[in-house]
């Protein structure tokens, strides 16, 4: 039971917050009204607008990308061998006469997750990119072919409890005055094949 009084009584407080807030706020526009600003008044409010204006900036900026236009990939294997090459296209759904310019990126990262004291980091590496596509025609934007190649003296797709190396392809369109298209698509990238068409990373 202490516990949960305990709880309400944190409820309680956050409330009266929000009314000791908007009061400041009324006192601080009555005093702008009257032709004295309370400037200490002013300044204290001031981190809590720009909280409020780059909340609801990020909120129109997500609603805003909901209309851009969508990619479709499609990549000739579902799992790609280092050293392998496979056929890759793009469908670009929408409105592409927006986009400047389509890229697209093969990316390959790695991830190390640790703790330091009661907090969990995570560290991000990216450790190969190459753009396989870059253009400004509208119909090439539209639909295209290319030929997705991975290096063969690379890292394969890797997952463990702290660390993974994972490989994407990276779609950006830029858009002027506006969100621009960003989207992202893992894929797998196996170990290099061995005699007997078993991986370098399998186990007997």
């Amino acid at each position: 039971f202490q516990a949960e009084d305990g709880i309400r009584d944190l409820v309680r407080s956050r409330g009266l917050g929000d009314v000791y807030k908007r009061q400041f706020l009324i006192n601080a526009v009555r005093g702008f009204q009257r032709g004295r600003p309370e400037w200490g008044l002013t300044l204290f409010l001031v981190p809590f607008a720009l909280v409020g204006l780059v909340t609801v900036g990020a909120v129109l900026y997500q609603l805003l990308a909901l209309f851009n236009p969508r990619a479709k990939l499609t990549v000739g294997t579902a799992t790609i061998p280092l050293g392998g090459s496979v056929p890759l296209s793009w469908e670009i759904f929408g409105r592409v006469e927006r986009i400047g310019t389509l890229t697209i990126t093969l990316k390959g990262r790695e991830e190390a997750r640790y703790r330091r004291g009661t907090k969990t980091y995570t560290d991000k590496n990216t450790f190969y990119e190459e753009t396989l596509v870059s253009t400004t025609d509208g119909p090439q934007m539209a639909y295209g072919q290319t030929t997705l190649r991975v290096p063969a003296d690379t890292m394969h797709s890797f997952r463990a409890d702290h660390n993974k190396i994972i490989w994407s392809l990276v779609v950006r369109g830029d858009i002027a005055r506006w969100p621009d298209v960003k989207d992202e698509y893992e894929i797998t990238i196996a170990p290099h094949p061995l005699e007997g068409g078993r991986s370098s990373g399998s186990r007997s």
